[in-house]
């Protein structure tokens, strides 16, 4: 008796394709290897099926012949009768996009990564390279088809990230790396206003301040703006010095026997136009 004709079917396995193989009839002393090849676009994939009285079973790891999403034709021959059957993959990363943000209190960069398509890889690892921070093959959190994680950094400046998704199911050279993306990073100026003080009215009318403790790692300030809040209302802008050091001077009306408090807020400013706030409590008395 010969063989008609061959029955090929196909099931997706947790790490690869479960294909199997009836010969029609299905007889026994129908035994052998038969040819297997799985072919998409250019690629070939080539394996042989164990055959034992007319049916046989084999399962071909996706690292094995998985190239790229799309239509996959699974063929096989025995005794120079061929049968083929279809497989779709559709899991397989075809790009990635990096989104870098910078996340309070501004010590950290968010980074995210989105794929595409939007169906996660069975397996999948993001190495992320920020060469300007050493940072290089650092795995990310996954969450439903997002990739993200967060970086230090202690300087300004302009940092580069790219990232790097290699699927453990897609045969060698199915890795895809993103576009490298630069994103520019501002450390915040530091504002000090100084100690707590006192001004007795009796000895010296006149409040120095002085913010020269206030500092900036990358640049100069090129702002000092001081807010005294001499109504107590909570707003800080009653009257207004500029400068690293001023001098402010409070009257009677400010004071009291037990001692008035004022708030006096500084207010520093980088090249960035970044923005830091720090203020001192002062109080007058009238002797």
């Amino acid at each position: 008796m010969e063989i008609e004709s061959i029955a090929v079917y196909t099931e997706s396995g947790d790490e690869g394709i479960n294909i199997k193989v009836i010969t029609i009839p299905k007889e026994q002393g129908f035994s052998g290897n038969a040819e297997l090849k799985i072919t998409h676009e250019y690629d070939i994939y080539q394996d042989s099926v164990k055959i034992t009285d007319g049916k046989g079973s084999v399962n071909i790891l996706y690292n094995k012949f998985v190239t790229g999403n799309g239509d996959y034709i699974v063929e096989v021959t025995f005794k120079g009768v061929t049968g083929n059957a279809s497989y779709t993959v559709e899991w397989v990363v075809e790009s990635i996009d990096v989104v870098a943000e910078p996340v309070p209190p501004e010590e950290e960069t968010k980074i995210s990564i989105t794929v595409y398509p939007d169906r996660m890889p069975l397996s999948a690892n993001v190495a992320v390279t920020i060469p300007e921070i050493n940072v290089v093959n650092t795995s990310l959190a996954e969450t439903a088809g997002y990739y993200t994680g967060k970086f230090s950094y202690s300087n300004s400046g302009n940092y580069t990230v790219e990232a790097t998704l290699t699927n453990n199911y897609v045969k060698e050279g199915g890795n895809i790396s993103s576009s490298p993306l630069t994103f520019f990073i501002n450390q915040k100026p530091i504002a000090n206003a100084g100690d707590d003080k006192e001004v007795h009215l009796s000895i010296n009318k006149t409040l120095h301040l002085d913010a020269s403790s206030s500092y900036y790692t990358d640049d100069s300030i090129v702002n000092y703006t001081w807010c005294f809040d001499t109504d107590n209302d909570g707003d800080g802008h009653n009257d207004t010095r500029y400068g690293i050091e001023v001098d402010y001077e409070y009257d009677s009306d400010d004071a009291q026997p037990g001692g008035k408090t004022h708030i006096v807020t500084l207010f520093v400013r980088d090249v960035w136009d970044d923005i830091s706030i720090d203020s001192c409590t002062v109080t007058v008395y009238h002797i």
